[in-house]
């Protein structure tokens, strides 16, 4: 083809694309706090988050266990400190459920 172009495009319009585009997207379908035993109105020890994905996924590299609050950080950022100790688990590959361990208000913790 020239340059500048002497002629018009081929096809004035991209025909239909079919077929597969790799995997769907993923999206949050749920965050819930779970206070199991219901003793109180405040964020304690044993308390538990829940997050919830539209489909499977791959755990964002972390374990399906023991997971630390360290390695939660390289995946998630919460806009409230979650305490000085949690831990979390994945009893599925589209559910993480995060196990308060120590409440207490981290002032080691940065916010945006």
């Amino acid at each position: 083809r020239t340059v500048p172009p002497t002629t018009g495009a081929a096809f004035p319009t991209a025909p239909a694309m079919i077929g597969y585009f790799g995997p769907p997207s993923v999206a949050l379908s749920l965050f819930e706090a779970l206070d199991e035993d219901g003793a109180d109105s405040v964020f304690s020890v044993g308390d538990e988050i829940v997050v919830a994905f539209n489909i499977e996924t791959n755990r964002g590299g972390l374990p399906a266990s023991n997971i630390t609050k360290t390695q939660l950080a390289t995946v998630f950022s919460f806009s409230q400190s979650l305490g000085k100790s949690y831990v979390g688990y994945w009893p599925s590959r589209s559910t993480l459920r995060i196990l308060i361990v120590d409440p207490t208000e981290d002032l080691t913790d940065t916010k945006p």
